[in-house]
């Protein structure tokens, strides 16, 4: 019974991690993609306001989760890279 307990706190563990980097609000169109290829999905669902996490778990990944995270921190640098340019650019123009 301690056993069955601690997998499933890690797989909750594993699925909170892969859900904290898909809620990542600097994900762009082009960062699912890759998402999305990773999975072995190449075309993104057609309505995306449609697809859900058990979606996602389908195509395993959870397996997948930590390049999952790499993609998200590199759209979170981007997008901080990007919002400094943006300050900097309006800087200028004044």
């Amino acid at each position: 019974m301690l056993e069955t307990l601690r997998n499933e706190v890690r797989d909750f563990a594993r699925y909170n991690n892969v859900i904290t980097a898909l809620g990542n609000r600097a994900l762009e169109p082009k960062h699912w993609d890759k998402i999305f290829t990773l999975i072995g999905c190449n075309n993104a669902p057609p309505q995306l306001n449609q697809f859900n996490f058990k979606f996602l778990l389908d195509l395993k990944i959870d397996a997948e989760y930590e390049k999952v995270e790499e993609i998200s921190a590199f759209a979170s640098g981007e997008f901080t890279i990007n919002s400094q340019l943006k300050e900097i650019s309006g800087f200028w123009d004044t």
